[in-house]
C-alpha cells in the first residue's frame, strides 16, 4: 500500500486532515487553476474548503490515495491516484497555487508520487495522466518526468466554459525502471547519454540483419566524410562478419562495395585470433548499436529521454492547424505525432522502411489519418515544388549533403511558409551551423529538459 506521508527534498506530502481547515481555506482562497486543467476555482473559500476535506474522509486509500502539498506550514497544492487494479494501471492528478508555480514544486511531487506507486504496488504497470492542451505548464511537467504523449482528444472537456483539447499521457513501468538519471546541470553540446544501447535493446552482432539497405550503406561509407565501417575495419570487418552469413548476405544485397570486399576476403582470408575477433566485433555492434537498436525496437527508442523536447518549440514557431506540414527525417514519427492532431496533411519523409511501418501503426492507434509516409531522403523529397506550407526537421536528420538539404527545403515549401529546424546536427558541425545561417535562417537556443541545450533555426519564406 502506498505510503501515507512522502518527503522531498522542499516539501512533506501527506492526507487531508480535519484540522487542516484553516490552511485549506487559506488554499482555496488563493486563484487556485488545476494543473490539469484550465479551469479556476473561485467562490466561498470556507464552504469550498469544509466540502474538500469532508470528500478526502470518504476515499479508499487502496484505490483513491490523495496527499496535499505541504512546503513548511503552508498548503501549496495537492497530488492523487485514481488506481483501477484490475487493469494495473493509475491515474495521476496535481495541482499548484499560483503563487508557486514555475519553482518545480509540482514535478518534485509528483515524480515523488511515481516512484512511490511503483514501489509500493508490485502489479502497477502503467500511470497515466491528462492535460487541457492549453495548460502547457502541465504538459512540461509531465514531459520532464518522461511521461509519454499517448493521444489527444479534441473537444473534450469544456470545464472553462469554452471547448477545449485534452492530451493524454503515460508511463509504462518497463519505461520507468530502465530510464538512467542524467546530470541535472545545463549542458552545452551534445551529450553523452548515460544509456548502453547494447543492454537496453539486448543486441548481439547478428541484428545487424534489422538495418536496412539505407542504414547499411550509411555505415559502410559514411558520405559526411566520417570514417565508414569499410574504411575504419578494412579486412577486418570482413573477417568479424564471416562467422555470421545471414548479416554478410543481408549487407551483400544492399552493398555492391561490400559484396566486391566478401569476394576478395574469401581469396584472401585474413585470420584473427579469438581475443581479435571478439574485440572487432564488440566494436562494429558499438559503432551501430543506436541505429540497430532503433531498427530492431522502434517503440523502445520512442520511449528514450531525448525525445522530451517540449512541443511548444513546434507550435510557437509554426502555425500547422490546418496546414500541409514535412516531418524530414521522420525516424519513429515524434515530430509528426505532434502536428497530426492540428495540421490538415503531414508527409513523413524516411526512408528507413521499418520505421514507416512503425509510423503508420502508432498514428493509426492515435486515429490519426492524415498522414502519409514517403520512402525518401532530404535531397531528393518525392514532393512537387511548393507542396507544403511548414517543413519541421528534428534530432540531427541534416547534415549529409547539405548545400543539396537547404535547396530542397527551398523547393518544396511554398511562398508563406517556414522552415524549423530543432538539433539538426551536432553543435560541434560549425560549417554546417554557419551554412544554415548563410541560407537566411535565424538561430535560437533549444532546451531539452534532459538533455541540454541544442541549437535551433527558423526561415520564414516571402
Amino acid at each position: 500500500m502506498l505510503p501515507r506521508t512522502i518527503r522531498t527534498k522542499r516539501l512533506t506530502l501527506r492526507p487531508h486532515r480535519s484540522d487542516d481547515f484553516e490552511a485549506m481555506c487559506r488554499y482555496m482562497a488563493t486563484f487556485v487553476s488545476s494543473e490539469d486543467s484550465s479551469a479556476s476555482r473561485e467562490g466561498d473559500a470556507e464552504a469550498a474548503a469544509r466540502e474538500w476535506l469532508e470528500r478526502a474522509q470518504r476515499y479508499d486509500w487502496r484505490t483513491e490515495p490523495h496527499w496535499g502539498m505541504w512546503l513548511s506550514a503552508e498548503l501549496v497544492g495537492g497530488v492523487s491516484l485514481r488506481i483501477d487494479e484490475s487493469n494495473r494501471r493509475a491515474e495521476i492528478a496535481y495541482e499548484v497555487t499560483s503563487a508557486h508555480r514555475n519553482r518545480g514544486i509540482a514535478t518534485e511531487a509528483v515524480r515523488a508520487v511515481i516512484e512511490s506507486a511503483f514501489a509500493a504496488e508490485p502489479d502497477l504497470n502503467r500511470i497515466t495522466a491528462r492535460a487541457d492542451a492549453r495548460n502547457q505548464p502541465s504538459i512540461r511537467v509531465l514531459q520532464k518526468l518522461r511521461l509519454r504523449y499517448e493521444g489527444t482528444l479534441r473537444e473534450h472537456s469544456a470545464e472553462s466554459g469554452t471547448l477545449a483539447d485534452e492530451v493524454r499521457y503515460g508511463l509504462l513501468r518497463r519505461e520507468f525502471e530502465r530510464s538512467t538519471p542524467v546530470s541535472s546541470a545545463p549542458a552545452r553540446g551534445w551529450p553523452r547519454m548515460v544509456i548502453d544501447p547494447i543492454r537496453m535493446f539486448d543486441l548481439r552482432l547478428s541484428d545487424l540483419r534489422h538495418l536496412d539497405a539505407y542504414f547499411v550503406n550509411t555505415f559502410l561509407d559514411d558520405e559526411r566524410g566520417n570514417p565508414g565501417l569499410l574504411r575504419e575495419f578494412g579486412p577486418r570487418l570482413y573477417a568479424a562478419l564471416m562467422p555470421l552469413p545471414e548479416v554478410v548476405e543481408h549487407f551483400s544485397q544492399a552493398s555492391p562495395a561490400f559484396r566486391a570486399g566478401v569476394r576478395e576476403a574469401q581469396a584472401h582470408p585474413l585470420e584473427l585470433s579469438p581475443q581479435e575477433l571478439r574485440s572487432t566485433q564488440d566494436a562494429i555492434l558499438q559503432r551501430c548499436a543506436w541505429n540497430v537498436g532503433m531498427a530492431k525496437s522502434p517503440a523502445t527508442w520512442d520511449a528514450l529521454p531525448w525525445s522530451d523536447w517540449d512541443p511548444r518549440e513546434i507550435h510557437d514557431r509554426v502555425d500547422v492547424r490546418d496546414r500541409v506540414v514535412l516531418d524530414i527525417g521522420a525516424g519513429t514519427g515524434q515530430a509528426t505525432l505532434r502536428c497530426a492532431p492540428y495540421a490538415e496533411r503531414v508527409f513523413a519523409l524516411e526512408p528507413v522502411g521499418v520505421l514507416r511501418e512503425y509510423i503508420v501503426r502508432k498514428l493509426s492507434a492515435h486515429g490519426f489519418r492524415n498522414v502519409t509516409t514517403l520512402n525518401g531522403i532530404l535531397e531528393r523529397v518525392p514532393l512537387a515544388d511548393d507542396a507544403v506550407d511548414a517543413a519541421i526537421l528534428t534530432n540531427g536528420s541534416f547534415g549529409w549533403k547539405p548545400d543539396e538539404e537547404l535547396r530542397e527545403i527551398d523547393r518544396v515549401v511554398r511562398p508563406g511558409g517556414t522552415a524549423l529546424m530543432l538539433a539538426p546536427c551536432r553543435p560541434s558541425d560549425s560549417d554546417i551551423l554557419d551554412g544554415i545561417r548563410r541560407a537566411g535562417y535565424e538561430a535560437f537556443d533549444l532546451e531539452m529538459p534532459t538533455m541540454g541545450t541544442f541549437p535551433g533555426f527558423i526561415k520564414r519564406f516571402g
